[in-house]
C-alpha cells in the first residue's frame, strides 16, 4: 500500500474503532431497566410502576436491576431509596417498615419503621420517607447496590397508605444511576382526565 493509501486507511480505521466503542458504551449504558413487584407473594402492577395502595398486613417486595445512567458520581458510593405517600385519613396510626437488601444477600443492609402518626409527620402532605445508605448496618465492608441491582421490602404494620411515587438511586465509585416510578393511573383517574379533555375540547369549539 502506498503512502497515500496509508494516510486514507488510518483515519478510516480510527473512525470505525471509535464508532464500535461508542456503540458498546451506548449498549452498556442503556441496559434494560427491570422493576418487579410482588404483594403478599403474588406478582403485582405493571413493570416500572408502583403499587397504588398499601393496606395493613401487606408485604411488598420490589426487585430492580439496571437503573438508567444519570451522570458522573462526585459523592461517596451509596444506595438511595425514597417513597412518597398520601392519605385522606389522618386520624389513626400508620406504621410502615422499610428494609433494603443486596440482591444476593439475605441480610438487610437497612431497616427502619416509619410511624406517620408521630409528631412531625401528621402535618406533612404528602408524606415522604427515604434513606441514603453508605454501608450495611453492622457490616461496614458491605456496600449496597453497587452492582446496580437490589431489593426493597415494605411491610404495612398498621393502617394503609396511597403511593404517590418511588425513587431509586445508585452511586458507585464513579457513576450515578437513578429512576422514579409512579402508580398506574386508576380507572377513576382516567375518567377524570377524560372529563378534563372533553371540557377543553368543548371550550375550544365554542
Amino acid at each position: 500500500m502506498n503512502e497515500a493509501g496509508r494516510c486514507l486507511f488510518n483515519p478510516m480505521r480510527n473512525l470505525i474503532l471509535s464508532a464500535l466503542l461508542l456503540a458498546s458504551a451506548f449498549q452498556t449504558a442503556n441496559a434494560q431497566l427491570m422493576i418487579q413487584w410482588s404483594i403478599n407473594g403474588q406478582p403485582a402492577v405493571a413493570s416500572l410502576e408502583v403499587p397504588e395502595r398499601l393496606n395493613q398486613g401487606d408485604v411488598c417486595i420490589m426487585n430492580f436491576a439496571n437503573l438508567p445512567y444519570a451522570g458522573i458520581n462526585t459523592y461517596q458510593a451509596q444506595a438511595g431509596v425514597s417513597f412518597t405517600f398520601n392519605s385522606t385519613e389522618r386520624s389513626s396510626a400508620k406504621i410502615l417498615r422499610m428494609e433494603v437488601f443486596n440482591t444476593l444477600d439475605p441480610v438487610s443492609v437497612y431497616t427502619n419503621d416509619f410511624n406517620f402518626y408521630s409528631s412531625g409527620w401528621i402535618w406533612n402532605d404528602p408524606w415522604q420517607i427515604g434513606a441514603g445508605i453508605g454501608n450495611a448496618v453492622g457490616r461496614p465492608s458491605v456496600k449496597p447496590w453497587q452492582d446496580n441491582q437490589g431489593v426493597v421490602r415494605l411491610t404495612m404494620m398498621e393502617g394503609s397508605l396511597s403511593t404517590v411515587s418511588m425513587s431509586l438511586a445508585v452511586r458507585t465509585a464513579d457513576s450515578l444511576y437513578e429512576f422514579t416510578a409512579v402508580p398506574e393511573p386508576s380507572s377513576l383517574s382516567l375518567l377524570a382526565l377524560g372529563g378534563v379533555v372533553v371540557a377543553l375540547c368543548r371550550r375550544k369549539r365554542a
